[in-house]
């Protein structure tokens, strides 16, 4: 029987057993079917996520160049869509001993105007399909839709608003405001964007006092705590490799917990965006959404231009 590899060289903290369900789900269908980690990693350093990871059984390889070679003529890798950094190594080497690789595209937007070295490829939607296949016709031998992996989570959140803001130390008799944070690298796209979260946050604090908020942090952003080792990607060059929180709101400010994103929105009465891609999350919520000078921030993001794509709800 062909066997089935899963190599993800991100460990996201706010999604932190992302591909576990989907682990689990292939190692049904196909018992030979193995889980990958270099050795160090994240999800072996840290204890709680060691014991997760560990029920794996999983395959640790001293060096990320030795993955390609596990895999046999008829076997498939999976990874999460790389075009860089250790699993864009991991799938090169793939590619030039002719193996095959299937890309998920667990989050990025951008998997529509960059490339991998992937055969196959998994995208959110069937418009995603027809762009990548628009401008890279030839690039992969066939493409999936399968939506987000990581929206599947949303279903299963129970949420307590009055537990979830005690937790906080929030007032559970006010209305509770999520204000979102994009990608700590759009500073330098985007001029002035920072101000906005400030000018929004101090409009909540002086005009609106029926409101409590808390500030969601972008998923890199959560990783400059984390330490330099495989399976952790720090991009905080542009706060100094900190926090963004601390460096806008240097006073302090109450921040969501990495994996409380999903059952932040659930508990809200409004979630501010500037924009983040969080805007296309949020309506997977049955909450109001606004998005602030969408008119300006949507300018080079995305790389299209569609109606409602960051839309007011």
């Amino acid at each position: 029987m062909s066997k089935i590899y899963l190599y993800n060289d991100l460990y996201l903290p706010t999604f932190p057993y992302l591909d576990i369900p989907l682990y689990n789900e292939l190692k049904l269908k196909n018992p030979s079917s193995y889980y990958i980690l270099q050795a160090g990693d994240i999800r072996l350093f840290d204890k709680i996520l060691m014991e997760k990871y560990m029920s794996l059984n999983p395959i640790i390889v001293k060096n990320i160049q030795e993955i390609p070679n596990l895999v046999g003529k008829d076997d498939l890798l999976i990874q999460r869509f790389c075009y860089k950094n250790s699993g864009g190594t991991v799938m090169a080497i793939a590619k030039s001993k002719s193996k095959k690789v299937l890309a998920l595209d667990p989050a990025a937007v951008d998997v529509a105007f960059r490339t991998c070295d992937a055969r196959y490829l998994a995208v959110k939607s069937e418009w995603m399909k027809s762009q990548v296949i628009k401008k890279y016709p030839a690039q992969y031998e066939k493409i999936f839709v399968t939506g987000t992996i990581h929206f599947d989570s949303s279903l299963n959140i129970m949420a307590n608003k009055k537990q979830f803001m005690e937790s906080y130390g929030l007032d559970t008799n006010k209305k509770l405001v999520i204000v979102c944070k994009a990608h700590p690298g759009e500073m330098g796209q985007q001029k002035n964007v920072d101000n906005e979260y400030k000018d929004i946050i101090k409009i909540i604090n002086n005009k609106c006092q029926q409101y409590e908020f808390l500030f969601k942090a972008h998923p890199s952003d959560y990783s400059i705590d984390l330490p330099q080792i495989p399976g952790v990607i720090h991009k905080g060059a542009v706060y100094n490799n900190c926090a963004s929180w601390r460096v806008l709101f240097p006073e302090g400010i109450k921040v969501v917990k990495p994996e409380e994103g999903y059952l932040s929105f659930a508990c809200a009465d409004l979630v501010i965006n500037v924009r983040s891609s969080i805007g296309m999350e949020t309506p997977l919520f049955p909450v109001p959404l606004i998005n602030v000078n969408s008119h300006k921030y949507l300018v080079n993001w995305p790389k299209v231009n569609i109606n409602g794509v960051m839309k007011n709800i």
